[in-house]
């Protein structure tokens, strides 16, 4: 039974243009935006298995991605579709888009009444959420913050600017993972992105065209909600209640209710299914990405077959199977 809880999709273009590929690398050299065939399956079956399980769900874009769905006649998997972030340039000055490429979900969050759950685009929610009383945020899993890690690094560490002060230095030995990202509490919320905000408008942090996500986004959004509770006495909970071990790169604790979760397998038994950095090795692994894509068709087609028939399967009519292109000129826009 659904929970009825309002869910939201970010989806912005920025990073592109600052050089930041849609599936994690580095942008290419040209002016065109493309989403793989892998990524727009995900993001709309994303949207509508949310609906199924969970409630409504907005999706905050620009103009860019709003014509690409509109030409795939994806636009109804939304309830909602909000342009907020046409002008994100100009309402977030200063913040480099390639290293905080979750920037725009801050923008958005302000644009919510909690509660309300943000979910990323490669994020499959596979059952109603249970939220347990009194909690204040909800995450999807725990990270471990471990010696010698070159993702979770010192704060001296940090590629900062020398006036900038931290929220707080207290040491912290689990992040958290937000691909989740349940609001339950308004004053949380708003000291959260005020923090985060002041993180990302006062970084020198570049991107290098390499790494899959810096330690200064990181710290700001994974290491900075822990800081904020601990400090503040805020309850956050897990999805599952697993740690994921970035220096050893592997699960160091599985969830007691599940086993080991294969995050990037669609299983019904599972709460959800994020691609997460996987995108990275499908992007350049073709047999991967085209036995990811037969298990997405197969799953869109089990659960929405209206839709997949509307969608998806024009779209294998129409495009090519390496991905789902259309060029969008950004000086046309």
């Amino acid at each position: 039974m659904k929970n009825n809880m309002h869910g939201i999709h970010t989806f912005s273009t920025a990073p592109f243009r600052y050089g930041r590929d849609v599936w994690g690398g580095a942008a290419k050299q040209d002016m065109n935006f493309s989403l793989p065939e892998y990524l727009f399956i995900t993001l709309v079956l994303s949207a509508l298995q949310w609906r199924k399980t969970n409630g409504p769900i907005t999706l905050f874009t620009d103009d860019i991605l709003y014509r690409f769905l509109e030409e795939r006649g994806a636009l109804g998997c939304w309830d909602n579709i909000s342009l907020e972030l046409n002008n994100l340039d100009e309402e977030l000055q200063g913040i480099d888009h390639a290293v905080y490429w979750a920037a725009s979900k801050f923008y958005c969050y302000t644009k919510m009444v909690v509660p309300f759950v943000c979910i990323d685009t490669d994020l499959i929610m596979m059952k109603t959420l249970q939220i347990k009383p009194g909690t204040d945020l909800l995450v999807s899993h725990y990270e471990s913050v471990e010696e010698g890690d070159s993702n979770y690094i010192e704060l001296k560490n940090l590629a900062m600017r020398r006036r900038y002060h931290f929220y707080s230095t207290a040491k912290v030995s689990l992040g958290v993972n937000m691909s989740t990202c349940g609001f339950f509490n308004q004053n949380l919320r708003d000291r959260f992105v005020y923090e985060a905000m002041r993180v990302m408008k006062n970084s020198t942090a570049s991107y290098d065209g390499k790494s899959y996500a810096l330690p200064e986004m990181l710290y700001m959004e994974q290491i900075l909600p822990v800081q904020i509770a601990l400090q503040e006495r805020y309850k956050i909970e897990a999805l599952i209640d697993c740690v994921w071990s970035p220096k050893n790169f592997c699960f160091t604790k599985d969830d007691p209710k599940l086993g080991g979760w294969r995050f990037n397998v669609l299983d019904e038994c599972f709460p959800c299914m994020h691609l997460w950095f996987h995108k990275n090795y499908i992007e350049t692994n073709e047999k991967a990405r085209e036995e990811y894509v037969l298990a997405l068709k197969q799953f869109f087609k089990k659960s929405f077959p209206e839709e997949y028939e509307s969608i998806v399967d024009k779209v294998g009519r129409s495009d090519s199977v390496r991905e789902v292109l259309v060029k969008i000129l950004f000086d046309s826009i």
